[in-house]
């Protein structure tokens, strides 16, 4: 999901893209500049050092648009020719609005550049100089150009850029905005600084953002506008990550999660990701959280969007399958009422079906395996889990993976083994355990010794089994 403008430049038509990364250019500093830049920085620079207010507006503008390219941006030149101090030092309360504006523009766009750019911005104390000017002005103009600026420099996601951030006032700032209800471009840019602000990691105390919360909320609550949706829903998403009980319960307290579910409803909306993501981290968290969920619907909205193909909805349906799955057996049981599970399965056995969502289908079906009943037994058996998980043994995995697979497996033999061994043996399911063990050294392969010995009757001669190798797999819980 990528969150950008133009490769984070900054021209007319303002625009930035849906999604919750905000794309950072990179710069060949082998590449030669071009002669005409050259010739523009150096008319710009003594434009900068005139006393008249229409050369400088000139030389600003002329800098801002060579920023604006957005396939060859000049980034580096502009900083080795010296300027940018004087670009800064217009960057005041004081300063002529058009000349401020052009000034800001500049910046928001020297921000896309490397973190080693971004960091000689903030060494040039262009933080507090804009915090300045955003405590000083009412101009919705020059705010969203703050905004702009301050949401590009969040987005380098350090923690000295952050705590210079919010120790500047920023997100009182935002809230203020929140509170008078502007709206438009201006709501825009601070659910794009808020969400860059909590998305560095570690994360910050929840308590710095609990007063804003309501406001925040409304806004989700209120608005139409996709992007702003798409804003602030990635914004609750990272808050909801502070893993802080107080924070999800105050989340569920406003009401907002049948909001989040109805706007999943329309399969052309671009806002899916965001809205799951936020749905996700409810149902990660306990098993009264994950309850919230289920009672506001979340399956049934989870099997219609399930059929609109998307990669990325998909994969984000099969992450909250997994924690519905690993939550309470009941909780569990209303995956197999709804009919996902055979989704899940059907996943695990398709191998046209992108890697990315098989992994997290392979997640939610290992996590059915778990305190099966009967009928989840027969239901799974059912639908092919046992061979699926076999021939997801030859794909080329990460190890845990494997050891997830391995661990469903394990839950099936356990509940009932004669059935569970018919259908591993029909699928040459002991041939597949050997052919994994000789080809995998690592996690995974003592847990397979294991199955074949304990369930199948293999001897450890014929593995030539090591009692000396350790294996490493993890416990079946909420995937996170």
């Amino acid at each position: 999901f990528c969150f950008q403008a133009e490769d984070g430049i900054r021209d007319q038509p303002r625009s930035r893209g849906l999604g919750d990364v905000y794309k950072r250019q990179v710069k060949d500093d082998a590449k030669i500049a071009h002669p005409a830049v050259l010739i523009d920085l150096a008319m710009a620079k003594e434009g900068l050092q005139s006393s008249k207010k229409e050369d400088t507006l000139q030389a600003l503008t002329k800098v801002r648009k060579l920023l604006s390219k957005t396939g060859d941006c000049p980034i580096k030149e502009v900083f080795d020719s010296g300027i940018v101090p004087s670009i800064v030092e217009f960057i005041t309360p004081f300063a002529d609005e058009h000349v401020l504006n052009e000034a800001l523009w500049c910046i928001t766009n020297l921000a896309t550049g490397t973190p080693q750019d971004t960091e000689a911005l903030v060494k040039m104390s262009i933080i507090p100089k804009i915090a300045a000017v955003a405590k000083s002005t009412e101009n919705v103009t020059i705010l969203n150009s703050v905004f702009w600026a301050i949401g590009n420099l969040a987005g380098e996601l350090t923690i000295p850029i952050r705590k210079s951030i919010i120790d500047e006032g920023f997100l009182g700032i935002c809230h203020s905005i929140l509170e008078k209800d502007i709206g438009g471009e201006l709501i825009k840019n601070a659910g794009f600084l808020l969400g860059n602000i909590a998305r560095t990691k570690p994360y910050v105390s929840y308590s710095l953002f609990k007063p804003m919360l309501p406001t925040l909320t409304g806004v989700i609550l209120k608005s139409k506008d996709e992007e702003v949706l798409n804003s602030y829903l990635f914004c609750l998403s990272y808050i909801s990550n502070f893993g802080e009980e107080e924070c999800l319960d105050d989340i569920i307290a406003t009401g907002i999660i049948p909001h989040i579910l109805s706007l999943c409803l329309d399969p052309s909306s671009k806002i899916h990701s965001p809205a799951l993501r936020c749905i996700g981290n409810y149902a990660a968290s306990n098993d009264h959280h994950l309850q919230t969920v289920l009672d506001a619907g979340v399956l049934d909205k989870l099997n219609f969007l399930y059929s609109t193909g998307k990669k990325i909805v998909k994969k984000e349906i099969m992450w909250i399958l997994s924690n519905i799955l690993a939550g309470t057996p009941e909780q569990g049981q209303k995956v197999f009422d709804s009919g996902l599970i055979k989704t899940v399965v059907e996943a695990c056995k398709d191998d046209a079906e992108d890697m990315e969502i098989r992994v997290e289908a392979i997640w939610a079906a290992s996590n059915a395996t778990e305190k099966l009943t009967d009928q989840k037994f027969s239901m799974l058996l059912d639908e092919g889990l046992i061979p699926a998980f076999l021939n997801l043994l030859k794909q080329p995995l990460k190890p845990k993976m494997y050891c997830v697979l391995l661990e469903g497996i394990t839950g099936m033999l356990k509940k009932k083994l004669e059935e569970s061994k018919a259908a591993a043996i029909s699928n040459n399911g002991i041939s597949k355990l050997k052919d994994f063990i000789a080809s995998h050294p690592l996690q995974g392969k003592n847990k397979a010794k294991c199955i074949l010995t304990k369930y199948f009757d293999v001897t450890l001669e014929e593995l030539s089994f090591n009692s000396e190798e350790e294996d490493d797999y993890p416990e079946q819980d909420n995937h996170i």
